[in-house]
């Protein structure tokens, strides 16, 4: 690596720790397994013409997005969130969903990098399912390795196998996919 400053140029080698990076076309599957079911929830989502809550619907910074508009055939579009925002609809606390929004009212269920942020992500998938209908559907995505953010509330980091146990049998889900988007590489930071 060749360095360029006001004080000069030097050359550099780099090593970077760990194994070595995954083939490109086993990234991009992995990539496309998750997009497929995004996509795959979003139909079945859209072809029930029911009701979908968001969960985490306060846009918070340049990386969020109004999902509404990816639920067109919705009977019922609900954006929750334990803050007051344009996009929230309903104004609470995703551990009490079921005494918000009653039991079984609901088709789908949906949060972007929402887990994370909850004191009790076990409470939450219950009330999920509790306010799901029979035959419902959940999609949730979280991220596994990434900087604490919005703090002090960032608790927690969840791998596919975790998402797997949190929203599995004990808590009344049938798993239908699970797994990575993004790989990332940590590394520490000299002291």
């Amino acid at each position: 690596m060749r360095l360029v400053a006001d004080t000069g140029e030097a050359e550099l080698s780099l090593e970077l720790p760990g194994a070595p990076r995954p083939p490109a076309e086993r990234i991009a599957c992995e990539q496309g397994e998750m997009a497929g079911a995004l996509f795959r929830f979003l139909r079945k989502a859209n072809a029930k013409d029911g009701d979908v809550p968001q969960i985490g619907a306060r846009l918070v910074g340049s990386l969020t997005e109004d999902w509404r508009d990816r639920f067109p055939k919705a009977r019922r579009y609900v954006g929750m969130d334990v803050h007051p925002g344009p996009t929230v609809g309903v104004v609470g606390d995703a551990h009490e969903r079921c005494r918000l929004a009653g039991l079984h009212s609901f088709d789908a269920v949906f949060s972007g990098a929402v887990l994370e942020h909850l004191v009790m992500p076990w409470i939450v998938a219950a009330e999920i399912n509790r306010v799901l209908r029979p035959v419902g559907l959940a999609y949730h995505i979280t991220p596994q390795a990434r900087p604490l953010h919005k703090e002090p509330n960032d608790f927690w980091r969840f791998s596919d196998e975790a998402l797997r146990l949190l929203f599995g049998a004990p808590n009344g889900f049938e798993v239908l996919s699970a797994g990575r988007a993004d790989r990332v590489r940590l590394h520490p930071l000299d002291k």
